[in-house]
C-alpha cells in the first residue's frame, strides 16, 4: 500500500474518532490529541513520500509553495502577538461542567466566578444586599450573602442567597427554605423606596410588591443528586421555586457570554 494510501486511511480514522470523543463529554480533551497524532501521521508519510521523489520536477514546485505558505503564515503569527488555543473544558466525576474556556479569549475575559454572577444577574432589578450570619440547628452559624429582588413594574419581589464554599452547604440551603419571607422583611423593614414615571398618576412602594416565591441558591460546594432531588422537593412543598446555581451555571453563562462578544465584535 502507497504512503499516500496510509495517510489518507489515518486522516479519516482521526476525523472519525474526534468527532466520537466530542460526543463523550468526559473525555472530549482526548479529541484534539487524537485529531493532532492523526493528522501527523499523515504528514510523515506524505513527506516521505515527497522525499521519495524529490527530484520530479512537480513535487520541487509543491515542496517550494508549501514552504512559502508556512513561511508566510509564521511571520503572520508573530506579527499579530496572538496565542493559538483551543475550546476547552473541565469535567467532574458526574460529567458536570465545571468551567470552560473559548478558543483566543484574551486575559481580560477571563470566566467570571460564581459569586460574580450572583451579584450581576438581573440587572435590569433595584436589588438590596446584605450579609448575615445563619442560625439553625447542627450549623455552625455560618456566614452567607442574602439579596432581595424588587420589581417595580412587574409589582413583584423575589429572593437570592451566596453560600460559600462551606462542608454544610446543603443544611444551609434546607433552613433557607423557611428564610424567604424573613429575608424580604429585613430589607423593608430598614428600606423606603418608591418609584413612578412622570406619566402615571401613582406609584408604587415595596408594600405593593408581592412575593413570586422564586429563590435562587448560588452555592460554591457541589450538590449530588439526591441532596438536589430532596432540596426541590422541599421547596416546592412550601410552594416556592426553587434555582440552584453552581459551577456549571457560571461556566455555561460564560460559555454564552464569549459566544455573545464575539459574534457582536464581528
Amino acid at each position: 500500500m502507497q504512503p499516500k494510501t496510509f495517510g489518507g486511511l489515518s486522516a479519516t480514522i482521526g476525523s472519525i474518532g474526534a468527532g466520537a470523543l466530542t460526543q463523550s463529554p468526559e473525555y472530549s480533551f482526548l479529541a484534539l490529541p487524537v485529531a493532532i497524532g492523526s493528522g501527523l501521521v499523515w504528514l510523515l508519510l506524505a513527506t516521505i513520500y515527497l522525499y521519495r521523489n524529490r527530484n520530479h520536477p512537480a513535487v520541487r514546485g509543491i515542496l517550494l509553495v508549501c514552504g512559502c505558505l508556512l513561511f508566510v503564515l509564521g511571520l503572520t503569527w508573530l506579527a499579530s502577538g496572538r496565542s493559538w488555543s483551543v475550546a476547552t473544558a473541565i469535567f467532574n466525576s458526574d460529567s458536570k461542567l465545571i468551567t470552560a474556556s473559548l478558543p483566543g479569549a484574551p486575559d481580560s475575559h477571563k470566566q467570571k466566578q460564581l459569586v460574580e454572577y450572583f451579584k450581576t444577574d438581573f440587572p435590569n432589578l433595584f436589588k438590596t444586599y446584605a450579609e448575615v450570619n445563619v442560625g439553625a440547628t447542627g450549623i455552625n452559624n455560618p456566614r452567607i450573602s442574602i439579596q432581595a429582588y424588587w420589581d417595580f413594574q412587574g409589582r413583584s419581589s423575589f429572593v437570592g442567597y451566596y453560600i460559600p464554599m462551606l462542608s454544610d452547604t446543603y443544611q444551609i440551603a434546607t433552613a433557607l427554605a423557611d428564610a424567604s419571607q424573613t429575608t424580604l422583611q429585613h430589607f423593608k423593614s430598614s428600606l423606603t423606596m418608591d418609584t413612578r414615571d412622570p406619566a402615571d398618576m401613582k406609584g408604587t412602594t415595596l408594600a405593593d410588591l408581592t412575593f413570586t416565591g422564586a429563590v435562587y441558591v448560588y452555592h460554591e460546594k457541589e450538590l449530588d443528586l439526591q441532596q438536589l432531588a430532596a432540596l426541590d422537593k422541599l421547596y416546592a412543598g412550601k410552594g416556592l421555586f426553587l434555582q440552584l446555581r453552581g459551577h456549571a451555571y457560571a461556566a455555561t453563562r460564560w460559555l454564552q457570554e464569549e459566544a455573545t462578544r464575539k459574534v457582536t465584535a464581528k
